[in-house]
């Protein structure tokens, strides 16, 4: 419920393997879902650039996150690359757009 706050009521995000979560209940959900499966061992966000103007932010680069499955213990790493816009609303930075997605498949040789 905590990271569902870090989103404007009408914000948009994509987890990676899922589809699209509008609204900040549907984002709640959306997390609800994921973390319940799995527990977060790590996480780090490497940022490749950022822009901004007046109250809103853009920013985009890679990530890497460890996962344990609930069920099996088994580990993960799962890694993508992400793209967010934030805005100032109500005297906080709140996500508008987050988009996160799996790095794609090596190619085939």
């Amino acid at each position: 419920a905590a990271v569902s706050t870090c989103y404007a009521e009408d914000a948009v995000m994509w987890l990676p393997g899922g589809g699209m979560a509008k609204g900040r209940a549907a984002i709640l959900s959306a997390y609800t879902d994921f973390l319940g499966g799995v527990t977060i061992k790590d996480a780090t966000l490497t940022q490749m650039g950022s822009e901004g103007a007046g109250d809103t932010h853009v920013a985009w680069g890679t990530f890497s996150v460890s996962l344990v499955d609930k069920k099996t213990n088994a580990e993960s790493v799962m890694t993508g690359r992400y793209t967010d816009v934030q805005k100032m609303i109500g005297g906080k930075w709140l996500y508008i757009v987050d988009h996160a997605s799996d790095d794609p498949a090596p190619a085939a040789k």
